[in-house]
């Protein structure tokens, strides 16, 4: 897919010099946002050399990036790839800070994506933000790491009341400021079409909205679009530095990646048609889906036993399977149906058989990879679990239900 991309900063009205940083490598598919943060010109120094960083770990894997197959293998390598690059970044920042009193205590926020063929993967700490424009939709793909938003997903402060609150620059991750952190990663198809920006808090703390970044990320031009954000900032506030990058997939494309586009489209509401799964964002069933596996079968074939312990979850995305316990047939599944998602938590022997009744294509969800989601993201855990708890206290209801009907 063709790939058009821009790279565009302003100082803003307030400061005397820019902290902000921005990669556009086109060769290299990096795309690259950090905003600095320390004394004298020490944010400066903290943005471009962590942006400059993760850059020189991606060059020394270009002949991967180059290769890369879009195989679950490749996949997992290139997630790997962009936690050890912004391990590496953030490792610099601190040790140059520890060696130059006049730098000490000097950080970033790092958001990047990495895009090789048609897959992206995304690098983020801090509050930058990376936000995609798919199918007239706006959605956001990364959570800040703000004191704010952590008080605000626990409940503590409302989202209006968010907005305003003075504690809105405090950051509870950076790069830099201690030697190790914690990075948030998501690995996704690319779309035809899709649009995505990526920007600092300069930007996104003046232009939100989602209906209104809708109406700009539309724009026929990427010169356009980065022009009025970086003007409707000014406009708005202009008190920190404005930086803002582009991408946009080409929308007429090849019938290959035309049929690319659509399979993704059909596995991404697939997944949001599971009851397990339908409380997720787009990032979060991203995360999921990163995690499944395209599996194909014949008429006939058994993919569970009863009373075996297999540990995956099956969504039907084309055929049709039959599930039986003993020799009774108990449903049919057909495109969007399920089956198994206890076995991600439980392990437990399964309850009944499942057969192919024709050839069939399905999304394949394993428990081990699953539980290592749940263990590095917990607000998506939190989620699944209250979707869980409100599933058993459904069937408990349908339970007591029918043992009433069967008293009386």
């Amino acid at each position: 897919m063709q790939v058009l991309s821009l790279g565009k900063s302003d100082v803003g009205l307030v400061r005397e010099h820019n902290e902000d940083y921005y990669i556009v490598d086109e060769d290299l598919g990096l795309y690259l946002v950090c905003d600095g943060m320390g004394g004298h010109a020490a944010g400066e120094v903290a943005s471009q050399m962590a942006a400059e960083t993760v850059q020189q770990v991606l060059r020394e894997s270009k002949a991967f990036l180059k290769g890369f197959t879009g195989s679950p293998a490749d996949r997992e390598q290139l997630t790997v790839l962009v936690r050890n690059a912004v391990a590496k970044a953030c490792q610099v920042v601190f040790d140059h800070g520890q060696a130059h009193p006049a730098c000490a205590r000097m950080g970033t926020t790092l958001t990047f994506m990495v895009v090789a063929d048609n897959v992206a993967a995304v690098g983020h700490v801090g509050d930058s933000r990376l936000y995609v424009r798919r199918q007239d939709r706006v959605f956001k793909l990364t959570n800040d790491h703000t004191l704010v938003a952590e008080l605000v997903f626990s409940g503590v402060l409302s989202p209006e009341k968010a907005m305003t609150d003075p504690r809105s620059n405090i950051l509870t991750r950076a790069i830099g400021l201690q030697r190790e952190v914690r990075v948030d990663g998501l690995i996704f198809d690319l779309m035809p079409g899709d649009t995505y920006l990526l920007c600092s808090d300069g930007l996104s703390g003046s232009v939100f909205e989602p209906n209104e970044l809708n109406d700009l990320m539309s724009r026929a031009t990427l010169e356009g679009i980065a022009g009025e954000m970086i003007h409707l900032a000014r406009l708005r506030d202009g008190s920190d530095n404005i930086t803002t990058v582009l991408l946009r997939v080409a929308e007429q494309v090849s019938g290959e990646a035309q049929a690319w586009g659509e399979e993704v489209t059909l596995r991404l509401q697939i997944i949001k048609q599971v009851p397990l799964f339908q409380d997720l964002d787009l990032s979060e069933r991203m995360k999921v889906m990163s995690l499944a596996r395209i599996e194909h079968c014949e008429a006939g074939d058994l993919l569970i036993e009863q009373g075996s312990d297999s540990d995956c979850m099956y969504i039907t995305l084309e055929g049709q399977l039959v599930v039986t316990r003993g020799e009774v047939e108990i449903a049919i599944l057909n495109q969007g149906d399920h089956v198994g998602e206890m076995a991600l938590l439980s392990k437990k022997p399964r309850s009944a058989s499942v057969r192919a009744v024709e050839a069939s294509r399905l999304v394949v969800i394993d428990r081990e990879p699953f539980l290592k989601l749940l263990h590095e993201e917990p607000s998506l855990g939190i989620k699944l679990l209250l979707r869980i708890t409100q599933t058993l206290s459904d069937r408990i209801d349908e339970i007591n239900e029918q043992i009433q009907v069967f008293v009386l």
